[in-house]
């Protein structure tokens, strides 16, 4: 009381909807989610069920299969007339349709292999071979085979020997992974 009159204070009464966050009206009562930031996670969960890409896969030419990583396998060849079989694996890359990478036989034999990722290919091998008495052979040689994304059939082409160095005929590698 003031000078014999009343003062009234005003007072709020809470109301359904009241100012939120930067002004923009709250979703609901006693709800403290504005309303913008219901709307984009309701965007983002519709963009997520989508089953159209958002960015391309990799750029590779149709009919490509995907070789690259680690591989092990069997190396098969004639030597003798005998059918001489040795334990291999190999690391392969891969840039779009371009194949390369390094090989590693359990006889010590080691070389580099290169081809085109596709179900039929052709391509190269080299192959260096340490030689006692000597410090190595080394060798290349044109390839061909097939594969998928879970084996390679490999057939190369016979090495012409070359004084110490006999190479073994029939050469062939199967590989798996």
């Amino acid at each position: 009381m003031t000078g014999g009159r009343r003062v009234r204070t005003a007072r709020a009464e809470p109301s359904h909807r009241t100012a939120g966050f930067a002004g923009i009206a709250r979703s609901g009562p006693g709800n403290g989610t504005p309303r913008f930031v219901v709307f984009a996670l309701l965007i983002m969960v519709a963009a997520a069920c989508s089953d159209t890409p958002t960015a391309p896969a990799m750029n590779t030419p149709a009919g490509t299969i995907d070789v690259a990583g680690d591989w092990s396998g069997t190396w098969t060849y004639g030597s003798a007339g005998v059918t001489v079989t040795d334990e291999v694996t190999v690391r392969l890359n891969q840039s779009g349709a371009t194949v390369s990478g390094t090989w590693t036989a359990q006889s010590g034999a080691t070389g580099q292999i290169n081809f085109a990722a596709t179900a039929s290919f052709v391509g190269s091998l080299t192959i260096n071979q340490a030689v006692l008495g000597r410090s190595s052979c080394n060798a290349s040689t044109s390839i061909s085979g097939s594969g998928s994304t879970s084996q390679l059939d490999i057939t190369l082409a016979d090495i012409t020997p070359q004084g110490v160095c006999q190479w073994g005929t029939g050469n062939r590698i199967v590989l798996t992974r």
